[in-house]
């Protein structure tokens, strides 16, 4: 089990978003990227465990880029916070199959609830079990 914190160095407020990632990881190995070409040598190395990840993204252009990278994510337990809520922004998130999706600006705390709440169901279930929960978003 690990947990991936991506968001670039000029988010706003990444340094206290990233702080609340690590507390909430606790004991689960946490990796830190700031650039997606290291989110992508990362999700490529090999590892035998599931992943949970936590991403900020920036911008349009961040989110694209994402984007074409997609098969990167596939099997991970993904949470969200797009720039925006416009039309295209939210289609393009969903298109990356999120478990959690949210917004720059909204409270950074429910994202750390879902983590918690995947932590704790990987901890009590085991790597094999059925880990699906019920994520309610205001999309």
């Amino acid at each position: 089990m690990r947990v991936i914190f991506h968001a670039r160095s000029d988010y706003p407020g990444r340094r206290k978003h990233l702080q609340s990632t690590r507390l909430a990881a606790g004991e689960i190995p946490l990796v830190t990227t700031s650039r997606l070409e290291a989110l992508a040598e990362t999700l490529l190395r090999t590892w035998d465990g599931d992943t949970v990840m936590v991403v900020l993204i920036n911008d349009h252009d961040e989110l694209a880029a994402l984007l074409r990278w997609r098969e990167l994510l596939q099997g991970l337990s993904l949470l969200l916070v797009l720039p925006d809520d416009r039309k295209d922004t939210v289609r393009g998130g969903h298109l990356l199959r999120p478990r959690f999706i949210t917004f720059a600006g909204n409270d950074f705390g429910e994202v750390i609830a879902v983590l918690r709440r995947i932590l704790a169901r990987f901890r009590t279930a085991g790597p094999t079990a059925d880990r699906r929960i019920k994520i309610v978003s205001a999309v």
